[in-house]
């Protein structure tokens, strides 16, 4: 019973995110980043339509409240939510553990 208490929990989130996401279209501030002001890109968008900060600020916040159980509202969002992403390593070393693997597909 607990696992469906929890996505409950989980389903009232995503409803009560879509609902603050409607109100800010109707006002004029849908795509506009609660927290600095700026755009949000279209990209992220389509990812997530009740995104509310932009890639920047989610990865800003995702690193002061790293480490700190619970984090912070506005970092709700999971990485595809965001959109592609760099390589941290600068290269294309990622790939090419994918294309090394004889078996993969």
């Amino acid at each position: 019973m607990a696992a469906t208490v929890g996505h409950l929990g989980e389903i009232e989130q995503r409803l009560s995110d879509v609902d603050a996401a409607l109100q800010r279209l109707d006002q004029g501030r849908y795509g506009t980043c609660q927290s600095c002001g700026g755009s949000i890109s279209d990209h992220q968008l389509a990812g997530n339509p009740a995104v509310q900060v932009c890639a920047d600020c989610q990865g800003a916040a995702a690193a002061a409240g790293a480490g700190q159980p619970g984090g912070t509202d506005e970092v709700r969002q999971t990485a595809d939510d965001a959109g592609p992403q760099a390589d941290d390593r600068g290269d294309d070393a990622g790939l090419a553990e994918v294309k090394s693997d004889p078996g993969g597909c």
